[in-house]
């Protein structure tokens, strides 16, 4: 039981579950509540198919490839860097009509909910794994960090869409900035990591 709170409180730090629900909240204003509703479902489940496989094979594939994590951290923060300062430019409620489903499904998807803040986090727990049972408690976190979101989604999904365009705006811009500032953090840290091994 206390690796399995141990598990799930890293997780749901290194995934920052609050943050990716405004910002699924803000590249959303133009979709219904069961489209929004839809979209949410397909992240959480591409997420934590991305994040079971990562618990299984994770730190064999990046042995394999003969890639660090803190290469991973850098290139990962790269992305989102790339996300956040889309996000900062002129727009309006308007323009992102243009946005197809995948689009809005596949950043909220990954770099964010299974980004690399969870991903390192669930490669970290791995190490710690000393029986059947803390494995057990590791994907049983992975169960529950996927319910919290769906839960979030959920709230989100049926409530946003009674909040003016302004706000959303404000949403979208402080997102934004926030993912701009993860990435910022996620390269920072992958330097310092390599720099120290």
């Amino acid at each position: 039981m206390q690796f399995f709170v141990q598990a799930y409180t890293l997780l749901f730090v290194a995934s920052s579950p609050l943050v990716y629900v405004a910002m699924y909240v803000a590249l959303t204003p133009c979709l219904s509540t069961k489209e929004r509703w839809l979209l949410a479902k397909k992240a959480c489940h591409i997420s934590f198919c991305i994040l079971l496989c990562v618990g299984t094979l994770g730190s064999l594939c990046l042995q394999i490839l003969g890639v660090h994590i803190y290469a991973f951290r850098i290139a990962a923060g790269f992305v989102m860097g790339r996300i956040g300062l889309q996000m900062l430019k002129p727009t309006s409620i308007g323009s992102m009509r243009n946005l197809s489903f995948n689009d809005v499904v596949t950043p909220i998807a990954f770099p964010m909910i299974s980004g690399p803040g969870a991903i390192s986090a669930l490669l970290v727990l791995r190490t710690m794994v000393n029986s059947q049972g803390d494995l057990m408690s590791m994907y049983a976190a992975v169960c529950l960090l996927m319910g919290t979101f769906y839960g979030l989604f959920y709230v989100a999904s049926h409530t946003s869409h009674r909040l003016p365009p302004f706000t959303l705006q404000i949403i979208y811009k402080l997102s934004g900035v926030i993912v701009l500032s993860l990435a910022c953090n996620f390269i920072a840290d992958g330097l310092r990591g390599a720099a120290e091994s």
